[in-house]
């Protein structure tokens, strides 16, 4: 049974520190990981669609593609090569964004 939050203190944990179970880690890693994963190509393409100055657009498509190996680094279980391919892919359809709105 869950352990009420706000209940005082048993046992061994007098201290009023809850301590989460791994199963607990892995629900938020999965709901910041989904939400990361929907926001990331969004707000993406936001800011690259308001951005007028092609220097700054390829910049930022350096820096989002960056965050994007980062997240997926530290947020999923991927192997390398997977890692490498979903950034590949995620660049790459940055650079046809831009391409498409600068026009």
């Amino acid at each position: 049974m869950p352990k009420d939050l706000e209940s005082q203190p048993e046992g061994d944990n007098k201290t009023n520190t809850y301590l989460y179970t791994q199963s607990q880690y892995q629900a938020l890693n999965h709901v910041v990981g989904a939400v990361f994963s929907a926001l990331t190509p969004t707000i993406s393409m936001v800011i690259l669609y308001c951005i007028e100055s092609m220097n700054v657009k390829v910049a930022l498509v350096c820096l989002f593609t960056v965050i994007f190996c980062l997240a997926l680094s530290t947020l999923s279980k991927a192997r390398r090569i997977e890692i490498f391919a979903a950034t590949a892919a995620f660049g790459s359809v940055q650079v046809v964004w831009i391409s498409q709105t600068n026009q």
